[in-house]
């Protein structure tokens, strides 16, 4: 009986013994049938084993990481895949960047996008702008119309650029591997 209610104690922890409110929890305990308990393993020593070392490494420290600084891509948001989308876009690509055919250095795509982008800020029409500045084909016909699309065939830095838009919002000078964007979502 004594052995039962060790037992009993060494499961509860730390935990409080049963209280005078509660004399049917203690007589069930020591009624109970055994119950089995996983021991922990033995020491290193007993085992035969070596013993973990030491490590010359400092702890790390209690204080918070210091915060990485933003992305200068946008940040994916978890959306729903078949969400259609719909933009205006303006590309001005450079040499070695995906599917171009331009001979521009990256510096002055970067310069020729600021340009597209200040025009748009002092109010010209966006078809216009699209038409004089982007390297997309088609860009003068469509006006850098994408029409409706969703993610799936996109850069997900697109994607994620487009997404982070309201109706009618303009963003900001966007990089993917195709080229500097500028992004008008219509929908």
């Amino acid at each position: 009986m004594r052995s039962r209610l060790v037992l009993a104690v060494a499961l509860l922890g730390c935990g409080a013994a049963p209280t005078a409110s509660e004399p049917e929890a203690a007589s069930r305990s020591e009624a109970a049938d055994p119950v089995v308990v996983a021991l922990p393993k033995p020491a290193p020593a007993a085992t035969g084993e070596s013993p973990p070392r030491a490590s010359a490494e400092p702890a790390a420290s209690l204080e918070p990481a210091p915060e990485d600084p933003p992305s200068l891509r946008p940040e994916p948001r978890k959306t729903d895949p078949s969400t259609i989308y719909g933009a205006r876009h303006i590309v001005v690509q450079w040499k070695g960047c995906t599917r171009s055919k331009q001979e521009r250095t990256r510096p002055e795509a970067y310069a020729r996008i600021r340009k597209a982008l200040g025009a748009l800020k002092a109010g010209a029409d966006f078809k216009e702008v699209a038409a004089e500045y982007s390297d997309e084909p088609g860009a003068k016909n469509t006006g850098g119309y994408l029409g409706r699309f969703k993610r799936a065939g996109f850069d997900p830095d697109f994607i994620s650029g487009v997404d982070a838009l309201r109706v009618g919002q303009l963003s900001e000078i966007m990089e993917t591997a195709f080229g500097f964007h500028v992004v008008v979502r219509t929908e």
